[in-house]
């Protein structure tokens, strides 16, 4: 499977085990509360929506580092775009997802 991202393609077998852009991810099936998913990559970004753990996205841009978190540009199945953390304290939000 390819991900197509502008010109750019990245075969999902090139993904390894760290989040790339082009590449799936998934919210950590362990958060306890849905997670924010915000226009820019800082906390007090507008909300975009909120999504369930085990929720899978595409990675699309990132890292960026702001407010001090570490932001990624994800696209959820619906198209819908936003910025997520990838972690909170020591949990792990985003995770690599299958390729």
């Amino acid at each position: 499977l390819a991900v197509s991202r502008g010109s750019a393609v990245t075969n999902n077998l090139e993904c390894g085990a760290e989040l790339r852009i082009g590449c799936p991810a998934m919210v950590n099936p362990a958060m306890e509360r849905a997670v924010n998913v915000r226009a820019e990559p800082r906390a007090s970004g507008t909300l975009v929506t909120s999504i369930a753990a085990g929720t899978n996205v595409t990675i699309l841009d990132g890292p960026r580092a702001s407010e001090g978190f570490i932001w990624w540009q994800v696209q959820l199945a619906d198209g819908t775009q936003g910025w997520m953390v990838q972690r909170i304290g020591f949990n792990d939000v985003l995770l690599v997802g299958d390729s």
